[in-house]
């Protein structure tokens, strides 16, 4: 096992029911959101990138993991990545700070098979050719992509022929506008081209994500909201279609990864097929990535 993070955190309960469930170690902190399907805000509070931290909270570790290989003498020395950000919901509050490894973007993929869950659609290579790259074939994964998603375990393993920075994006579980500005390092918008109604329930949206009205991404969202209290308010005009998940109380959707692939009419585009699911609330997901050779430069 080889160590890529140390992570510490704090986290304030306010609900009285997780709570008890913590006491009574039914349930770790960190499965708190998936568990009570709480959807939290994201806010970052501090980061560097240096041998020293000037920021280090009370509550941290000081020193990084090292799982069963030792670092380097070199590697002591070397700057190293670290966050401090928080997970803010009513209910509960949680700060976390982490150390990132010196050499934790250097890590192998695998490339042997999935780990337990289900079967999926992927655009996974089955052969030589260039034609059969554009195929579909069915692998294994989790059902999910760690973080506050699920689980302790992740276990998500893509074609060899999708680059670092692709596998990034398709496994983007609602957090893709976030993921694209950060490694862009500029202001990614997100421009509304229609939503529709098809049926008492059904909503389309097309949408553009772009830099300035350079498009990066073109999605279309098929919403089904089977929620009636939701659903008046939508139609009242007090939600947006696109804000669902959080006028509905917050809720935590699951993430469902369907297919991915690079289109076969043009190699610079990749597209991804996803679902994003709660109670009363049912989305699927369309994207294309128009230009994916341009973020992998």
């Amino acid at each position: 096992m080889i160590a890529l993070t140390l992570a510490d955190s704090v986290v304030e309960i306010f609900d009285e029911e997780m709570r008890k469930t913590v006491e009574k170690g039914g349930i770790g902190i960190g499965q708190l959101f998936r568990a009570f399907n709480i959807l939290p805000r994201f806010r970052l509070l501090a980061f560097s990138k240096s041998r020293l931290c000037s920021f280090t909270p009370s509550f941290a570790h000081q020193n990084l993991p090292r799982g069963e290989k030792s670092l380097e003498p070199d590697e002591e020395i070397r700057p190293r990545l670290r966050r401090l950000y928080e997970l803010n919901h009513s209910k509960l509050t949680c700060r976390i700070f982490e150390t990132f490894t010196p050499n934790f973007m250097t890590h192998k993929a695998r490339s042997e098979g999935m780990i337990g869950g289900k079967e999926n659609n992927f655009g996974a290579e089955t052969g030589e050719t260039k034609k059969e790259r554009y195929k579909a074939s069915r692998v294994k994964h989790l059902g999910h992509f760690g973080d506050i998603m699920a689980g302790t375990k992740v276990a998500v393993l893509l074609p060899d022929h999708f680059n670092p920075i692709e596998r990034v994006l398709i496994t983007a579980n609602g957090n893709l506008q976030r993921l694209l500005a950060s490694y862009l390092k500029t202001s990614v918008g997100v421009r509304i081209l229609q939503t529709k109604r098809t049926g008492k329930h059904v909503f389309v949206r097309d949408v553009v994500l772009e830099v300035g009205f350079k498009p990066l991404v073109t999605a279309k969202n098929t919403v089904t909201i089977t929620d009636d209290r939701l659903l008046a308010r939508i139609d009242a005009g007090e939600v947006e279609v696109g804000d669902a998940f959080r006028a509905a109380g917050e809720i935590l959707p699951f993430f469902k990864l369907k297919e991915a692939k690079r289109l076969t009419s043009n190699e610079k585009s990749l597209f991804r097929r996803y679902e994003l699911h709660a109670e009363g609330i049912q989305c699927s997901v369309e994207e294309v990535f128009v230009d994916v050779r341009r973020l992998s430069t």
